[in-house]
């Protein structure tokens, strides 16, 4: 069976998103976003619980390439993991660009 697929997030964070991965100068962004994911009959729902912009200075930025440094993928696991701790759900990482906005699990099951 196929699951359907939802991803909540609030329009703060909306807009967050969309000005670090959008702002203006047509060259790929990214983004961490942690999220929980319940599943709910036949559904799997992420609701944001937490975004890590990833500072543009910090990126090499192209019209079609992006590369950036591997710690913040290492601190949105740490965050996740402290989350989980914390209630008792488990805390996702994703990460976002703006080339083709796609939800890649950094960690998969």
């Amino acid at each position: 069976m196929i699951l359907k697929t939802h991803f909540r997030l609030t329009d703060t964070h909306l807009d967050d998103l969309k000005h670090h991965l959008f702002p203006g100068d047509g060259l790929e962004a990214s983004a961490i976003v942690l999220a929980s994911s319940n599943k709910i009959n036949d559904q799997i729902i992420f609701l944001v619980q937490d975004i890590l912009l990833v500072p543009h200075s910090e990126c090499k930025r192209k019209v079609d390439y992006l590369t950036w440094p591997g710690k913040y993928i290492e601190e949105a696991i740490e965050k996740g993991e402290e989350n989980n701790c914390q209630r008792h759900s488990k805390i996702d990482p994703f990460y976002l660009t703006n080339g083709k906005v796609k939800l890649t699990p950094l960690i998969s099951y």
